[in-house]
């Protein structure tokens, strides 16, 4: 389980730092979630839990999805059309708030059978946590996108990146735990 978290660790680590030469980026996003759904991939084949193949579920349709916003932006399709590549990253950020859910659902329920109900208890709050931030995320992306407000979109953006740190910070926490250097 360990390389498992560490793979997602580094997935969104990537999907949130992408390197970009000008119009062209170096690492895109997908290459980011597919790195994180490999990740989950190793879990799901050392955990039979139902909460990792959804995540798994999920995880493949945001590389799909990714896949398909790098290709459009590059191919510069995305801006001519601002509206549709504006909803199409709420739909984007709703399967990635899905697939993570599903992942700190199962590290919860991983936890609960180790019998670690503390740290059963720890990521059912941070699910609570991340779920409401991303939340006010989305809802704040589709109230830019409705007024058509830049500053708003904005702070979204900044939001999310805040939102992925603290993922980012709990994955390697629970690797931390695997390893037992907790």
């Amino acid at each position: 389980m360990e390389k498992g978290y560490k793979n997602i660790f580094l997935g969104i680590f990537l999907a949130t730092f992408n390197i970009r030469i000008g119009i062209i980026q170096i690492v895109p996003a997908f290459v980011g979630w597919i790195v994180a759904l490999n990740g989950i991939n190793n879990i799901r084949n050392e955990n039979d839990n139902e909460y990792y193949e959804q995540a798994a579920r999920y995880g493949s349709r945001l590389v799909f999805l990714s896949l398909l916003g790098s290709l459009l932006e590059l191919l510069g399709i995305g801006s001519m059309f601002e509206p549709i590549s504006s909803f199409f990253i709420i739909i984007v950020n709703i399967f990635e708030f899905l697939t993570i859910s599903k992942i700190i659902e199962a590290t919860s329920d991983y936890f609960r059978l180790m019998n670690k109900e503390d740290l059963c208890l720890e990521y059912e709050g941070k699910k609570k946590s991340y779920s409401i931030l991303t939340f006010i995320m989305i809802i704040g992306l589709f109230i830019s996108l409705i007024i058509q407000n830049d500053l708003i979109m904005q702070l979204c953006g900044y939001l999310a990146i805040i939102i992925r740190i603290y993922v980012m910070i709990m994955v390697n926490r629970v690797r931390n735990i695997e390893m037992g250097n907790i």
